[in-house]
């Protein structure tokens, strides 16, 4: 148990997360089943082999809940790097726009090359 003064309960909830506290108890949940599944087939008994059953299914729904928390983290996580990815994106197109802008004293920078002159000094292909 935790004594202290009020700000204890906040310290023992950044310690313990919301996951570890789920997975503890999907452990002792799991060794619970386990020994009644033994005590069941050990003394015969359906009645404590349908115990077993019943936290089983009591350690499927906390599974279940610890898979959401996964997903919900990994959609965030992805989210982030969206995110992230996006606004690395618009910086550089941002710096490539900046950096084609023609400048006065800089040549040829930003400008469409001149097309080349065609050999024959005519500029039609089809003359």
């Amino acid at each position: 148990m935790i004594t202290g003064g009020p700000g204890a309960r906040r310290a023992y909830a950044r310690l313990v997360t919301r996951t570890t506290r789920l997975t503890v108890v999907l452990l002792l949940n799991l060794a619970l089943v386990a020994g009644l599944v033994v005590a069941g087939i050990g003394a015969h008994s359906i009645g404590v082999l349908a115990a077993g059953g019943d936290y089983l299914a009591d350690a499927a729904a906390i599974g279940i809940s610890l898979l959401a928390i996964g997903l919900a983290r990994r959609a965030v996580l992805l989210d982030t790097l969206a995110d992230s990815a996006a606004a690395a994106g618009v910086a550089v197109t941002g710096a490539v726009l900046a950096g084609s802008r023609h400048r006065p004293g800089h040549r040829g920078r930003g400008r469409l090359p001149r097309p080349a002159a065609h050999p024959r000094g005519d500029h039609h292909a089809g003359a």
